[in-house]
């Protein structure tokens, strides 16, 4: 849909504002920005032309609620850390078949009674998870989709996800620890790009998805280990102080806004 507009604008001679939001821009962006009066990315990009701005997020992950009014929604108890993993809006059965592997492999390591978890599947495997969190005794809400997003961020103090743009903006504006995985199947690898900011800052672990629980425990295992650790979570936590607010949305705004004239 895009293209067509951005096109229609050229030949009407309508300024166009271009927004990128992966660190890869994809062929569609690649397209567009040929006709663009101002190319804007959230992510850094290597071309100059683009001017980075915060990542975008909606105006409710901006003003998170609270934890406690957060947990209660899920029926989980405040006085017990939180693990939130997401797969994105379909899920992604190679991160939701790890993190069981791996609090199986981690033993005692993972301690069941200060953690609970809120687990985005995606459409299927919903009662298999549900019946893997009961057989580890640990205390889990499993949804196929989190229409309330800004909840579980709230209610999490650490992170399970892909790479994608909107999950790393929504890491950014939660200031929440996470293990990224990014998705293996982009042959531009460009999740595990997006994904490279928040690595160098500080604020979150990267890890490989091998697609099979073992060989996912294998690679990750001290990253998910990490993750889970307090220490771990607190630097990430400082790190995320350092990097400025997910206030993309306004300055995206305030281009539109100056590029039309209405300023």
């Amino acid at each position: 849909v895009s293209p067509g507009v951005a096109q229609a604008a050229r030949v009407e001679g309508v300024p166009l504002v271009m927004v990128n939001l992966d660190a890869v821009p994809g062929k569609a962006n690649r397209l567009m920005q040929r006709w663009a009066t101002v190319l804007l990315s959230s992510a850094k990009v290597e071309d100059a032309r683009f001017e980075r701005v915060p990542p975008i997020v909606r105006r409710r992950l901006r003003d998170l609620p609270s934890r406690e009014a957060s947990l209660a929604h899920f029926g989980l108890n405040a006085d017990r850390k939180t693990l939130l993993v997401t797969g994105g809006s379909q899920g992604a059965r190679s991160v939701n078949r790890f993190v069981i592997a791996a609090m199986k492999a981690l033993g005692e390591k993972f301690d069941k009674s200060a953690w609970q978890v809120i687990h985005q599947c995606g459409g299927a495997g919903e009662d298999e998870l549900v019946r893997a969190y009961e057989e580890l005794d640990v205390r889990a809400h499993v949804a196929g989709y989190l229409p309330r997003m800004e909840l579980a961020l709230a209610a999490s103090d650490a992170c399970v996800c892909r790479g994608g743009a909107g999950a790393i903006a929504d890491l950014w504006a939660a200031h929440l620890p996470a293990l990224i995985l990014p998705y293996p199947g982009h042959r531009d690898e460009h999740q595990k790009v997006n994904a490279r900011e928040l690595e160098s800052a500080g604020c979150v672990l990267v890890g490989t998805d091998r697609v099979e629980p073992e060989a996912n425990v294998s690679a990750n295992r001290a990253n998910f280990e990490a993750i889970v650790g307090d220490e771990s979570r607190r630097r990430m936590s400082v790190a995320f102080e350092r990097i400025g607010p997910a206030n993309g949305a306004e300055h995206v705004a305030a281009r539109v806004i100056e590029i039309a004239g209405c300023g």
